[in-house]
């Protein structure tokens, strides 16, 4: 409870994709977007939309211009006990496309949470 938007930048910058590995994208959070692991093929998986480095430079751009606020973050896992290596909690049960989509997205309890959102499966 209580994370600024950076430490969930942070987190979010944190994540490393197989496939996703992108330059930031021209205009105003250019500056904030978190800068391509130089040892692999630099390459856009996500839409924009779907960029956890897209969401995590948004939230330093806000940030830094003051008044972003304070965060709850949660970890939503589910029943799958097999084959979920790093973790070691059971994790949701999500289809995982041919082109390595997983369909699924933000989850929760409460009424107001997103569950539209496509995430590319990690490495």
């Amino acid at each position: 409870q209580g994370w600024t938007a950076l430490e969930v930048a942070a987190v979010l910058e944190g994540w490393s994709f197989e496939r996703h590995n992108p330059k930031g994208v021209p205009g105003l959070l250019e500056v904030s977007y978190r800068h391509p692991d130089a040892t692999r093929a630099t390459q856009r998986r996500m839409s924009g939309k779907d960029d956890p480095y897209q969401v995590a430079a948004y939230l330093r751009h806000w940030a830094a211009e003051g008044g972003a606020p304070a965060f709850n973050v949660g970890f939503a896992f589910g029943e799958l006990e097999d084959g979920n290596a790093p973790f070691d909690v059971p994790l949701l049960n999500r289809e995982v496309t041919a082109d390595d989509l997983v369909i699924g997205g933000w989850t929760g309890r409460g009424p107001n949470w997103r569950v539209s959102v496509r995430w590319t499966a990690p490495c």
